[in-house]
């Protein structure tokens, strides 16, 4: 979010919901089109390689973080049209600790 964010806003959430916990990101950066919505979680996959090229990166931070959600029995998702920011939810099992 801070590298495709330039200005506008970034926040930050977390909830319990239905045995999940679900930390959420949403910016009003550059977003992603609807055509590469699903390819992003791709190993070496960018939405545009002129931002990646000023921003750095390889295309591996997404399809890390959604492999390490799916290996903790959860998920990572995105919301997002082009130049309206975007919303990752990431989704992990809430297991409560006995109280006892």
């Amino acid at each position: 979010a801070l590298k495709f964010t330039p200005q506008g806003f970034i926040s930050l959430d977390c909830d319990i919901y239905q045995k999940q916990v679900i930390f959420s990101v949403k910016d009003s950066g550059v977003g992603i089109s609807e055509e590469n919505i699903n390819r992003i979680f791709k190993r070496f996959v960018q939405e545009e390689k002129k931002l990646s090229q000023k921003n750095g990166g390889l295309g591996l931070g997404l399809a890390i973080s959604k492999e390490n959600a799916i290996l903790l029995g959860g998920d990572l998702t995105v919301e997002s049209k082009k130049n309206q920011g975007a919303t990752f939810k990431l989704y992990i099992p809430y297991i409560p600790v006995n109280q006892s």
